[in-house]
């Protein structure tokens, strides 16, 4: 690349290069959808682009990429193309890595010291927080910044995109409905070659509204749920009733007997900073995809859910050093030195770099949450056949969702009343019903099922569990 960059990168990683108007060179790594329908394709948008006006640009941008020009690099919303990066002695300019294990590992160069550290999912803070990671020396880039690849200084850039116009609840849930249709169509128009588009479906939130905008754009997909022990019976039960009611195939992938070695290349790629999806990979729950197919998954949907404004106090101060150990006794999180160094500075950074219009808690939540776990689970996801894609991952939506009032964002009521308008059929069951009620009717259903089928009545235990289902709607 320009002025002795040299971009290493695996072959199966989409790399694309583009000179903008002034004749400047930017490189785009993975994949980077337009959400906006008046507007260009990425590459033709650099491409019409002055220098300066490129960064605007990639506001628009959904999924999962970096973009090198102007020798800095820019992450996309959440940082889910995560880039960390380390100085070494004598040298000037720092290596990136979107892999933790690659960067700590460099040839001829003495592996950092590294902190060892349990995580447990649901238990205190299942991810490493960054800027900071369990190696000594080595940090990760926040989407609030932007790393210089010649000095490795970073500066600020906005999370989300138009807070501060003024809309009405109808104008925003109006954008979001036209934003996820204009993703997904563009998305399945840019596939190629052209595979299976498939969305991993529960009964809660996030993946019902991503079957309803599917259903609405008319793209075509499938859905699949892993199973495993000890998981919901709305999520067991409803993601093939769902699939039924828009008329789409439903695959339920059930674990195997798992195997070690895959445990071993799982830690061994992720560097042990994630443990999402690490049983699944092992218990061989990801190895029915192909190469052609893609994921669509709803990370991002989670930050127009007010998520720390339960947990953590508007009053608290990110300027106060106190804060740090408030939010990681509210997260249960404790022991670990690492943690609450980073946790400190990334508070630090957030006091200094305020956004327009954001509390500080939905900055945090995306600086640290969601460029913590969300990226580490994808880059674990990295072994896996196919592309993972998240519609709800740009500048753009963070900007629309945070406009939603703050009363309804507490209770979700945009995402119901967005399925509402996209496929209101999808409303026919609960979102995450109560636990101990579907539990309660699946007793009654086995119950009865035996005594029924011996009467030779024309029904099936699904029949009668999509019945009493539908009982349940709020």
């Amino acid at each position: 690349m320009a002025k002795d960059l040299v971009l290493s990168h695996c072959p199966d990683l989409r790399v694309v290069t583009v000179a903008d108007r002034d004749g400047r060179h930017w490189t785009v790594l993975g994949i980077a959808v337009q959400t906006d329908e008046s507007r260009l394709s990425p590459q033709t948008a650099i491409a019409e682009c002055a220098t300066g006006a490129v960064l605007e640009e990639t506001d628009s941008w959904a999924g999962r990429w970096v973009l090198i020009g102007e020798d800095e690099i820019n992450l996309d919303a959440c940082g889910l193309l995560g880039c960390y990066y380390r100085f070494i002695a004598g040298e000037r300019a720092p290596w990136v890595s979107s892999s933790l294990s690659l960067l700590a590992d460099l040839p001829g160069i003495a592996k950092p010291s590294v902190e060892q550290r349990k995580m447990i999912i649901g238990i205190g803070l299942d991810y490493d927080p960054p800027p900071l990671t369990r190696y000594a020396g080595v940090r990760k880039l926040l989407p609030s910044q932007i790393l210089s690849l010649a000095t490795g200084e970073v500066r600020g850039r906005s999370l989300a995109a138009g807070l501060a116009q003024a809309r009405s609840y109808e104008d925003v849930l109006d954008a979001l409905a036209n934003y996820l249709t204009t993703v997904l169509k563009n998305l399945w128009a840019v596939s190629s070659p052209k595979g299976q588009l498939w969305i991993a479906l529960t009964s809660g939130y996030d993946s019902r509204l991503l079957l309803a905008a599917a259903h609405s754009a008319g793209v075509p997909v499938k859905t699949f749920t892993q199973l495993f022990k000890g998981m919901s019976q709305g999520d067991r039960i409803l993601p093939p009733l769902l699939s039924r009611l828009v008329g789409v195939d439903h695959v339920a992938i059930w674990p195997k007997t798992q195997r070690p070695k895959l445990l071993e290349i799982f830690d061994e790629h992720t560097s042990l900073n994630v443990i999402m999806d690490r049983q699944f990979y092992a218990s061989d729950q990801w190895s029915w995809t192909m190469p052609t197919d893609i994921i669509l998954r709803g990370l991002g949907f989670e930050i127009g859910k007010r998520n720390y404004a339960h947990k953590f106090a508007p009053e608290w101060d990110p300027a106060d050093p106190r804060t740090c150990k408030l939010i990681l006794r509210a997260a249960g999180e404790r022991g670990s030195s690492f943690v609450e160094e980073s946790v400190g500075e990334c508070l630090k950074w957030i006091a200094s770099h305020p956004q327009d219009n954001m509390d500080w808690r939905d900055h945090f939540y995306i600086d640290c949450r969601l460029s913590g776990w969300s990226s580490a689970t994808e880059q674990g996801l990295d072994l896996v056949d196919g592309l993972c894609f998240n519609p709800a991952n740009s500048r753009t939506f963070y900007g629309l969702v945070l406009s939603v009032p703050e009363t309804k964002r507490l209770a979700t009521q945009h995402h119901v009343d967005l399925i509402r308008r996209l496929s209101p059929g999808l409303l026919t069951y609960p979102i995450n019903p109560a636990e101990n009620l579907v539990a309660r009717n699946v007793k009654r259903l086995k119950k009865y099922s035996k005594g029924i089928r011996e009467l030779g009545m024309v029904t099936t235990f699904n029949a009668l569990r999509a019945i009493l289902m539908r009982r349940l709607v709020r």
